[in-house]
């Protein structure tokens, strides 16, 4: 699974095509997204976005080799 996930609320699903390329392009990694259509708190916004991100902690020798290359 990837490291990312994003939830992304859309007021109006049909700015689903226009809105997936630009946050798959600004994520730069794999990202898992999920877009659902919703209400949303505000209303000025046309999107929401409820980011998770996880990683798992890197063993200190792992560590110290990146740091001496």
């Amino acid at each position: 699974d990837p490291p990312f996930l994003m939830k992304v609320y859309l007021r109006d699903p049909r700015r689903l095509a226009e809105v997936a390329p630009v946050l798959e392009a600004w994520a730069g990694q794999p990202a898992q997204m999920l877009f659902l259509q919703g209400d949303i708190c505000r209303r000025e916004l046309e999107i929401e976005i409820e980011a998770h991100c996880s990683m798992s902690p890197r063993p200190k020798a792992r560590l110290r080799r990146a740091e001496q290359t």
